[in-house]
């Protein structure tokens, strides 16, 4: 099938003022580094929970091991069973909490490279917002090409625009906006 580039450009340029008019609704920037503080706090807090779990398993287990020495004299109050059932609980609890306390640092990291990427995001994305209906063609069809993940022209002139994930993450007003679909 042919198309006609016209009524495709035109039917995409709409759309994307109507992404643009939306920044409106969009947080500033001092909101998005909020938002992130808050969640990155709440790994904080879980983390230091699991430090101070992961410490008292550590000294429990450490008085565990004392106990050895009074269950080979004969001087405890524990049989062997139940001092080696104690231990492996402890150990267990100890690896899991390990496990978990890398898995929130992690996740950390990973939070913190996304807040670096998104902010200078946002800010391309409200320059171009404020620079849209003034730009040449070929300005908009290159900030088309960065703010799209694809697009999709089907029957009929229908087209489906996907906005690019790093773009899709500024506003949860957006959700309508995320499969955005035209007609030319």
């Amino acid at each position: 099938t042919t198309y006609l580039a016209d009524r495709i450009d035109q039917a995409v340029m709409t759309s994307m003022r109507k992404i643009f008019e939306s920044i409106s609704g969009c947080p500033q920037e001092e909101k998005i580094e909020a938002a992130y503080k808050s969640v990155i706090a709440g790994n904080h807090k879980l983390q230091q929970k699991l430090n101070y779990e992961l410490q008292r398993d550590m000294t429990q287990l450490e008085s565990l091991r004392l106990e050895i020495g009074k269950v080979l004299t004969g001087d405890s109050v524990y049989s062997q069973e139940d001092l080696a059932t104690a231990i492996t609980t402890i150990r267990k609890r100890i690896t899991d909490a390990q496990e978990q306390l890398e898995k929130l640092k992690q996740e950390d990291a990973a939070k913190k490279a996304i807040s670096d990427s998104i902010i200078p995001a946002y800010r391309q994305f409200k320059t171009w917002a404020e620079e849209f209906d003034g730009a040449p063609l070929e300005m908009k069809k290159m900030i088309a090409s960065r703010l799209f993940s694809r697009i999709e022209i089907g029957k009929g002139y229908k087209i489906h625009l996907e906005l690019d994930t790093t773009f899709q993450t500024f506003c949860d007003e957006w959700v309508p906006i995320q499969q955005l679909t035209a007609i030319a």
